[in-house]
C-alpha cells in the first residue's frame, strides 16, 4: 500500500508510527527490508527477528509508560542491535505515553518539539535524494 503512495514505485519509504503504530511500522521494515528506508517510532514496542531490517530507526520513549514499560523498551533495543540495525533510542526525561500527542493529557510540547526535530532529520536525511 505504501509502494503506491510514492512518486517512484521504487523510492525508498519511511514509516512514523505512534504507540501500536511504532510496533507495525517496526513489523513492516522485517516484512519489506528493502522497501523502507527509515523507520520512527514513538513509544511502540516490538520483539522480533530484525536481521534483515535496512531502515535506520528511531525509537522514542517516554520516561514513564503504563503501556510500554522499562522491559519492552530495553528487549526492542536489544533486538534491534542484535539484528544490526542502525538504531537510536531516546528516552525523553519527565515524560509520559502520548507526549507527542497535542490534546492528550500528558502532551509535553518541549519534548514533542524535539522529537519531531530528530524525526525529521531522519526522514529528511534517508528518503530526500541529495542534489549535486
Amino acid at each position: 500500500v505504501l509502494r503506491g503512495c510514492v512518486r517512484r514505485g521504487d523510492a525508498p519509504i519511511g514509516i512514523v508510527g505512534f504507540a501500536m503504530g511504532a510496533s507495525l511500522g517496526l513489523w513492516a521494515a522485517t516484512r519489506r527490508p528493502a522497501a523502507v528506508a527509515a523507520m520512527v517510532g514513538y513509544y511502540g514496542a516490538q520483539s522480533l527477528d530484525f536481521d534483515d531490517v535496512e531502515a535506520e530507526v528511531l525509537l522514542h520513549f517516554a520516561e514513564r509508560d503504563d503501556l510500554v514499560g522499562e522491559d519492552d523498551r530495553v528487549t526492542t533495543e536489544a533486538f534491534l542491535r542484535m539484528g544490526g540495525v542502525a538504531v537510536e533510542v531516546v528516552q525523553h526525561a519527565g515524560t509520559e505515553h502520548g507526549f507527542a500527542e497535542r490534546g492528550r493529557v500528558g502532551h509535553d510540547a518541549e519534548a514533542a518539539d524535539v522529537a519531531w526535530a530528530s524525526t525529521v532529520d531522519l526522514l529528511r536525511r534517508r528518503l530526500v535524494p541529495e542534489t549535486a
